[in-house]
């Protein structure tokens, strides 16, 4: 038997131990990418389940890629499951695109 907060805790828990032993990876190599303007990352916000906004938040002070981090409320992982969500997708690509030097 679980009692109310277990599943908030049991998350809780994943988030720090996947946060503290997260694998780490040398950002060196996007740096010319980075320079170039070639390079731009988009993540969806899902409550950090998953770490995207602590990976969003390495590259973007780590290695200086220009990051947007999409609310969940606005599109969702499975956005290529429904159009709204693509077109909201497709246009970020479209402006980063339109972005470049």
């Amino acid at each position: 038997m679980l009692h109310r907060g277990a599943i908030s805790n049991y998350l809780h828990l994943a988030r720090t131990e996947m946060f503290s032993h997260q694998a780490r990876f040398d950002t060196a190599p996007l740096a010319p990418l980075v320079e170039a303007g070639r390079l731009r990352a988009l993540y969806v916000d899902e409550g950090d389940e998953w770490a995207p906004l602590s990976m969003a938040r390495r590259l973007a002070t780590e290695a200086k890629v220009p990051t947007t981090v999409l609310s969940k409320d606005v599109v969702s992982h499975s956005f290529s499951c429904n159009a709204d969500e693509t077109e909201v997708v497709a246009r970020w690509v479209v402006e980063q695109v339109g972005a470049r030097p």
